[in-house]
């Protein structure tokens, strides 16, 4: 049987990286003989801006 590729790129900052683990989670164990994962770790931000400000400043404007 084919074995598949899979590169996940993953950014440990944004929530959806983290919620699309359950999916990937569940091919894994669904698929194990036929996928073959590979993570890549990768940031979209050059830096992590400071979390409180930014809570501060979306309630301010409402969003």
């Amino acid at each position: 049987m084919a074995v598949i590729s899979v590169t996940t790129y993953t950014d440990p900052a944004c929530p959806r990286s983290w919620a699309a683990q359950p999916a990937m989670v569940r091919v894994l164990s669904e698929f194990d003989a036929q996928v073959r994962d590979t993570y890549v770790m990768a940031g979209l931000a050059r830096e992590i801006p400071d979390r409180l400000a930014l809570d501060v400043a979306r309630s301010a404007t409402g969003r």
